[in-house]
């Protein structure tokens, strides 16, 4: 059984850590937590007064029934279901500055968290197979992709051990167990316990500024646009953008954020001569984005450079909805317009994405 205060203090550690970025992070990272465990109370399509009652002691928020039985539904659990969360992307990104190896890292110790959590929600009305089946598959996942992430930490590590002690073993013998649901991982010579980091933040990354200089003689494809823009997307406080594959397409379209359906968007419109920044709405159903659209557009506290410039995009009888900054005048064909579009884009990208996620965690919230 889960230890309830050990839990309560590696959150904290969590909200601290996130914090230490800036407060935008901290309730990023409270998002995490929530949609972790409304994936969990999701599989047995109930929400007991014990769940509510657990989830406000751990986070220290009161949790309104009402409230997040609507924010369960709003969620996309297949999409869920293949995300990493944002506060793990954090963790890895410091493993990656500290160079930590992997089984000495926060983003194991996180993962042994999430099992532990997964748990003591499990048992708070009583363990279904479901939701054990639903922990088990989302942390082999998620071990999957940090494996991917962390995978030259990873590989020179296990080189090394290979090397010295294992030459007889198998590629899969080599391989770290992935944690269960029924034996979170241990720390070497110790029982098992809640792992309690103590995480150091990330710095992060600094804003471009003055004006961007991009050649202007060579190709002119998508694929070249977005090449030339992604060193400076890479410096964006939303480091969501940092994760896209750049391909030769329309658009970068990040994992989900606040709310699982929703993404931060920097696409192209090559026929109309533009650029947008884009809170694409995609959720399950037409009611569920207009109502997140409609928050948006009521409570947004729109930041000063971009008074006048927000687009609604609120259309009945279509399932996505979409909140966007246009940038027009822009041509594919004319590198020398290039280097003008991403400063503009960079002096307003993080301040649009930050003014339409915080009435999204108002609502999800019940605040």
């Amino acid at each position: 059984m889960a230890n309830i205060d050990e839990l309560k203090d590696y959150i904290e550690s969590l909200f601290s850590f996130a914090e230490a970025i800036s407060s935008d992070h901290r309730d990023r990272a409270v998002d995490d937590i929530l949609r972790f465990c409304a994936y969990i109370i999701a599989a047995d399509n109930k929400l007991s007064p014990k769940e509510v009652n657990l989830l406000s002691e751990l986070t220290g928020m009161q949790i309104n029934p009402e409230d997040f039985v609507k924010f369960i539904q709003l969620q996309n659990w297949s999409v869920f279901e293949n995300s990493v969360p944002m506060i793990l992307q954090w963790l890895m990104i410091a493993d990656k500055q500290e160079g930590k190896g992997f089984e000495r890292s926060r983003t194991i110790d996180f993962l042994g968290f999430l099992v532990q959590l997964g748990e003591a929600v499990a048992e708070a009305d009583g363990i279904d197979k479901s939701e054990m089946e639903r922990i088990q598959n989302y942390i082999v996942y998620l071990l999957d992709e940090v494996k991917v992430q962390l995978n030259d930490g990873i590989a020179k590590e296990n080189k090394s051990k290979s090397a010295n002690t294992d030459e007889g073993k198998t590629k899969d013998q080599n391989k770290p167990k992935p944690p269960k649901a029924d034996n979170p991982p241990k720390q070497t010579g110790q029982k098992t316990e809640t792992p309690k980091p103590k995480p150091a933040a990330p710095q992060p990354a600094k804003k471009a500024s003055g004006a961007v200089s991009i050649p202007t003689t060579g190709p002119t494809t998508k694929l070249d646009f977005w090449q030339a823009f992604k060193p400076y997307i890479d410096q964006m406080r939303h480091t969501e953008f940092s994760k896209v594959k750049i391909k030769d397409d329309d658009c970068l379209d990040a994992k989900p954020t606040v709310i699982v359906g929703v993404y931060n968007s920097i696409l192209m419109r090559v026929s109309k001569n533009l650029l947008r920044l884009e809170l694409y709405i995609d959720t399950e159903t037409e009611a569920g984005n207009l109502q997140i659209l409609d928050y948006i557009k009521a409570k947004i506290k729109v930041p000063s450079a971009l008074k006048g410039r927000i687009e609604y995009e609120r259309k009945e009888g279509r399932r996505a909805q979409r909140v966007c900054v246009s940038f027009p005048g822009f041509e594919l064909t004319n590198r020398s317009c290039w280097g003008k579009y991403i400063t503009e884009i960079m002096s307003v990208a993080d301040d649009f994405f930050d003014a339409v996620e915080a009435p999204m965690r108002e609502l999800i919230s019940g605040s």
